[in-house]
């Protein structure tokens, strides 16, 4: 939720007066767009930046698999969301814009998730804490900012710019504490480990993104009327 709105507060500051481009055209080029971005990325974190042709069939099943739902949410989600941008009039280029950028972070957590498959890894590797520390910054980052704007707004002194980091370290702990608790009691009833906790987590937050995604849009076109 960190990442939706403060992608949306982002967003809002762009002086944009183009109408949303709705079309079947439109959909089609978007989608395009995003599985040309993720092909590197599947090759890169899916493949070990190895020769694809040398991995076996199960390997080819799961990727492929896996562009066929990021392609399916991207078209749905572009098609199901397509009125409400249309009624951002002028602003509507900034829901499109929205739009792309939930859903290329949906199919990111999903690539996460999908990569932590244990048919394709045994354990969590250094690339992947990397990449958890990342997401980590990200999110805390949106989400006191997030915090501090909408405090601004509301008169809120709490959330004012001298507390950012108080709230910042505040996440971060929360964060990180989630994980770890979330880790130990999963191996306890269930043996799972690190690396299922995560990609649990990760799929749930993609979930959430698509599930709040149409009210984002619509939330960008009431604050734009006030």
């Amino acid at each position: 939720m960190s990442l939706v709105f403060g992608s949306l507060i982002f967003i809002e500051k762009r002086e944009s007066i183009k109408e949303s481009k709705i079309s079947k055209n439109s959909t089609i080029i978007r989608t395009l767009g995003l599985i040309i971005i993720f092909i590197p990325l599947v090759w890169w974190f899916g493949y070990g930046a190895e020769n694809v042709v040398e991995s076996n069939i199960k390997v080819h099943i799961l990727w492929i698999l896996f562009f066929l739902i990021i392609t399916t949410i991207s078209y749905f989600v572009d098609t199901y969301t397509a009125d409400i941008r249309k009624n951002l009039g002028n602003k509507g280029h900034s829901g499109d814009l929205l739009m792309i950028v939930l859903i290329f972070a949906s199919s990111w957590h999903i690539l996460s998730a999908w990569r932590r498959n244990t048919w394709l890894v045994d354990s969590v590797d250094g690339l992947m804490l990397i990449e958890e520390g990342l997401l980590m910054i990200i999110t805390i980052f949106f989400a006191v900012t997030s915090m501090i704007n909408r405090g601004k707004k509301k008169g809120i002194d709490i959330f004012g710019g001298r507390s950012a980091i108080f709230w910042g370290i505040s996440f971060g702990y929360l964060y990180a504490g989630s994980i770890s608790s979330l880790t130990i009691l999963s191996e306890q009833l269930t043996e799972s480990s690190l690396l299922q906790t995560t990609a649990i987590g990760h799929i749930i937050t993609a979930l959430v993104i698509l599930l709040i995604l149409p009210f984002s849009i619509k939330k960008f076109g009431h604050e734009e009327e006030e």
